[in-house]
């Protein structure tokens, strides 16, 4: 009689990798990029990679918390079953962990179904997922940065606002809008920038451009006000880092919800949380190395929804660690199984 299949050893791979320019947003810039590659191996030598990278101001735990978590599970997952395994995965409130570690269980789980990631969450789904651009924060550069995403096939450009004061950001978004090529709709991250009076006077002056959604718009929101600013505009409004303060189930007050896999906490959470209804779903990586971000590439095809999802994040990290997503509005996943491939291990810190 075969010995039951149980997990062998769980490594970890820090990591720290300079982002190629300031991620900067309503919170603050960050330069370095800080996290964990795991690799799980089962008794029988198969593997699977994941990827915690903790960052609190998008609403993770903190890089210990994350660093504790992971070594507890090194410690208890020898010897366990997959199941077992999944049993144990960190509590909700340590989502970065948990994502990693689920990440590695079901890569592993799928290298061994000889199929795609994407197929091992839902056997139907197609191997390619649309992508927004993201363009940055603006500045006087955007136009050309909207006009090179168009080039690119890019039919959605996601652009921060709320990081310079409203009277100095809108002349220069407005500038921008005179190059705005055709068939090129807008995505909006306000980040909680605005108070709810700011946004109320600024939303009525984006009538008549594309606008495709918009996140965040208010740090003071609470339900009626989110529910009448939404009232306001006919494009989707979204909650991003303010989600974690709402119940998992019931509408939202806006049509929108912004998945990060790395903060609500792995695939099993996004795609809870996807059933919600009357809510659009969107996945966007946090940044993340190749990892996490073809993760959430896998998880956006499972998902199937025909939105653009936040995958176009790979030019902010110097280097990647494993492949770059090409650049365009529709990414082709790879038909490999799991992951599609294993990562370069970073330099020993």
């Amino acid at each position: 009689m075969a010995e039951p299949l149980t997990l062998a050893s769980l490594q970890l791979f820090p990591y720290a990798i300079p982002l190629s320019r300031p991620w900067k947003c309503a919170r603050g810039d960050t330069v370095m990029r800080r996290g964990w590659l795991i690799r799980i191996e089962d008794s029988e030598g198969g593997h699977g990679w994941g990827e915690t990278a903790a960052l609190p101001g998008a609403g993770t735990e903190t890089a210990p918390l994350a660093e504790a978590a992971l070594a507890e599970a090194v410690a208890n997952f020898p010897g366990l079953s997959m199941d077992m395994a999944h049993a144990r995965l960190p509590r909700h409130d340590r989502p970065a962990a948990r994502c990693g570690l689920e990440c590695a269980l079901l890569d592993l789980a799928a290298r061994r179904a000889g199929v795609p990631l994407y197929r091992h969450l839902r056997p139907d789904a197609a191997p390619r997922v649309r992508v927004n651009a993201f363009v940055g924060a603006i500045d006087a550069g955007l136009g050309e940065r909207l006009v090179a995403a168009r080039a690119q096939g890019f039919e959605v450009a996601k652009l921060k606002l709320a990081t310079a004061p409203l009277e100095d950001e809108l002349p220069l978004f407005f500038a921008a809008m005179e190059q705005l090529p055709a068939g090129l709709r807008l995505r909006l991250d306000v980040n909680r920038g605005w108070s709810t009076a700011q946004a109320e006077a600024t939303l009525p002056l984006f009538a008549g451009l594309p606008i495709e959604a918009l996140e965040e718009p208010a740090a003071d929101a609470d339900a009626e006000a989110l529910a009448r600013l939404q009232s306001m505009v006919d494009f989707s409004l979204a909650l991003d880092e303010s989600l974690a303060s709402w119940p998992d189930e019931g509408p939202l007050p806006v049509r929108r919800q912004i998945l990060k896999p790395m903060v609500v906490g792995g695939p099993s959470r996004v795609f809870g949380l996807a059933l919600r209804p009357r809510t659009e779903s969107i996945v966007t990586s946090s940044v993340d190395t190749a990892v996490g971000l073809w993760l959430s590439a896998h998880i956006g095809a499972a998902l199937d929804n025909g939105l653009a999802h936040g995958l176009d994040t790979a030019s902010w990290l110097s280097t990647l660690l494993g492949p770059v997503p090409p650049p365009g509005g529709v990414l082709r996943l790879p038909e490999a199984p799991g992951l599609g491939f294993d990562p370069e291990l970073p330099e020993a810190r």
